[in-house]
Order: structure tokens, then C-alpha cells, then sequence
């Protein structure tokens, strides 16, 4: 799926109890694997030097799971991440080295999980994409609206399940949705 909209600093988009393929799901658990891709053109300063990239935009995909207070007993639900980024940081926490190496602030970010052969368990899904800001937001004006396009694949990892069937047929039914349009680009050459 690919999704495209803006977001403006202070404000998220969020999507809970996301469709998750119903064959992906056995026993309570859930299967298969997720990849997420982030793309976006940040505001950049050109007086914060190294620290050009003004906007980054953030995305969270997992579950909600139940989680009780040992003390009170209550019963409360708690979001936990299932697809982080595939640059994870390893514990080096100089900045210089994160944006070399991890693409911190990179305008293309990827994310993957693999929900293994014993699957996670959850009660639903929620995708959530909000915008941070490198240097606060006590001006929200000062700040343009930030387009960005997000792509979620959701597969699975033996490649019998029917994912994109399923998907298309969930999303036709609850949401607006469009098709990509395609363009055919014909390169004609002439011999001489």
C-alpha cells in the first residue's frame, strides 16, 4: 500500500486497528513480514550546518497489547513496535556518526520485521507517522506543511498466503482508495 499525505509539526497521522491479513493470523498470533518506507522532502537551513535537515518524518507499526498493573490489577493497553528501522542504532550515540552511518534524519527511511515462525501476539494493529523537528516548534507557522509518501508491504514469509487479494479487497471495502496510475514511456530512436 502506499499512502501520501502531509503533516504539519505537532500534529500525527494515525491509523488504529489496521487491516492485518486474516491469513496471516493463526491461534491469536499474527505471521509473515513488514516492510515500511518513509520518503520526503525535508525544509532544510543551510545556517544549522551539519544540521541542515529541519523536519524528519517518524514511523511507528505494531500492536496493542494488554498489560496488567501488578499493583491495582488494572488491565490497560499498550502500543508495542513490531517493524523498527533497519539502521538501529548499536549504542554509539554521537550525532555525527548516526547521520554517517545510521541515516539519522535521512529524507528516505526503511523499516523491516520479521514476525518470526511463532508469530507476535496483539489485539490490533496501529501505523502511526508524525513529524519531528530538529529545532522545536514554537513557530508552527514558520514550518510549511511536509509531504511524504509512505509504502507498507506486508508479506508472507512462505509465499502462499493470498496477502494482496486480501488487502485489496479490505481497503476497496472501508476506505477511498485509488490504483496507481501507470504511464507507458515510449523512447523512439532514430538510426543513422
Amino acid at each position: 500500500m502506499v499512502f501520501e499525505d502531509t503533516l504539519r509539526p505537532g500534529y500525527y497521522l494515525e491509523w488504529d486497528d489496521f487491516p492485518f491479513p486474516r491469513s496471516l493470523q493463526r491461534n491469536g498470533r499474527f505471521f509473515g513480514e513488514i516492510w515500511m518506507t518513509v520518503a520526503f522532502a525535508p525544509a532544510r537551513g543551510a545556517g544549522w550546518g551539519t544540521e541542515y535537515c529541519e523536519t524528519h518524518i517518524d514511523a511507528h507499526f505494531g500492536v496493542y497489547r494488554e498489560r496488567v498493573n501488578k499493583k491495582t490489577g488494572e488491565v490497560a493497553e499498550k502500543f508495542h513496535g513490531l517493524v523498527p528501522p533497519e539502521h538501529k542504532n548499536p549504542g554509539i550515540l554521537y550525532e555525527s556518526y548516526q547521520v554517517k552511518e545510521l541515516r539519522k534524519w535521512a529524507p528516505v527511511r526503511t523499516y523491516y520485521g520479521d514476525l518470526g515462525p511463532n508469530g507476535e501476539k496483539g489485539l490490533r494493529w496501529r501505523l502511526m507517522v508524525r513529524l519531528l523537528t530538529r529545532h522545536g516548534i514554537e513557530d508552527q507557522e514558520a514550518f510549511k506543511p511536509q509531504p511524504f509518501s509512505l509504502i507498507v508491504t506486508i508479506s508472507d514469509s512462505e509465499g502462499r498466503a493470498p496477502v494482496y487479494d486480501e488487502m485489496s479487497q479490505v481497503v476497496l471495502s472501508r476506505f477511498k482508495a485509488e490504483n496507481l496510475t501507470l504511464r507507458s514511456a515510449a523512447r523512439i530512436r532514430t538510426q543513422t
